[in-house]
């Protein structure tokens, strides 16, 4: 008897049970949607950052960080991998673009992935350029840049295009919100290079991948090098807060 009421009742009300029913898949399917989207973009972007050895701690020095530096650091017990490291924005000559210049002294800490072009090679002569500033700007592989960093000239041909973990979020400074790819990117070049074009081996950061807390990080630093130095971690950097925002 009850049954047949319900029937009946759903019968007579059938724009409204039909109106609900639709109602409820869209919302099913839309929570599904985002919740799905959510999932595979978090898992992607930890990969990627995974893939290219983003670093947990990033330590500063205005003068330079020594082969001493560097040893004293990959010798503290707790850490995985370290690298001297060089990141600065750089003009590409004659124009107003500009990139974010980076080179890792030991590639095992902040590389890159590439998706064109040459592999990395540590004595390469080329740069390894951002596939989306390349896109952005019609630049090809072969093509020659000059960069010029504090009056000195790295000029060299672009013989790779990249993507970069340490520069995700490739912002030139604080007061540029969003990417921008045709005015700025990110490059990277070897040791090698750097040294034969700078004259000198000159690394203000030194990159470290550890699964330390920051505060033992920074009184084990602190005992390692006899002085005290700025450190960050991952978490206060723009490419990985950025992400996670």
């Amino acid at each position: 008897m009850l049954i047949r009421k319900l029937f009946r009742t759903a019968w007579r009300y059938k724009s409204q049970f039909i109106s609900m029913i639709i109602m409820i898949t869209i919302g099913v399917g839309v929570f599904l949607g985002f919740n799905i989207e959510w999932q595979s973009i978090e898992s992607n972007t930890y990969s990627f950052f995974e893939n290219t050895k983003y670093a947990d701690f990033r330590l500063y020095s205005e003068t330079g960080f020594t082969e001493e530096d560097i040893k004293a650091v990959q010798d503290i017990s707790g850490v995985d991998s370290a690298t001297r490291y060089l990141s600065v924005n750089a003009e590409i000559k004659d124009t107003k673009k500009s990139l974010s210049l980076n080179v890792s002294e030991n590639y095992s800490v902040s590389t890159m992935l590439v998706t064109e072009g040459a592999d990395y090679n540590k004595n390469s002569d080329g740069i390894w350029l951002s596939d989306r500033f390349a896109e952005e700007n019609d630049i090809a592989l072969g093509d020659t840049l000059t960069l010029n960093y504090k009056g000195v000239d790295i000029s060299g041909k672009v013989v790779g295009l990249a993507k970069s973990g340490e520069n995700m979020i490739c912002v030139a400074d604080e007061n540029q919100v969003m990417p921008d790819y045709s005015t700025f990117g990110f490059a990277y070049i070897s040791p090698n290079k750097l040294e034969n074009s700078l004259g000198i081996a000159f690394y203000p950061q030194i990159n470290v991948l550890s699964n330390m807390e920051k505060s033992d990080f920074e009184e084990a630093v602190k005992s390692a090098t006899g002085r005290t130095i700025m450190v960050t971690s991952k978490d206060e950097h723009t490419a990985y807060a950025g992400a996670q925002s």
